[in-house]
């Protein structure tokens, strides 16, 4: 019998400054298509609109892509 492990990741995206989230949405696109780690976002509409040009970049990179569930 083989073992699975599972494991929850929580990120904080409501909470910060646009300078410190900086890179942040390309980083976890690219860790979890690495590891192939399937992911939920739910996502604030506050967070969306304070930095609404990244979170559409974000959506355009995997809204075709089954790892991500926005």
């Amino acid at each position: 019998m083989s073992q699975q492990r599972l494991f929850l990741l929580r990120y904080d995206t409501e909470r910060r400054s646009q300078e410190e989230m900086e890179g942040f949405l390309e980083k976890m696109v690219s860790v979890h298509r690495k590891y192939e780690i399937p992911v939920t976002l739910f996502c604030t509409g506050g967070a969306i609109e304070s930095r609404e040009r990244d979170f559409r970049q974000f959506f355009q990179q995997v809204r075709d892509d089954p790892t991500f569930d926005i």
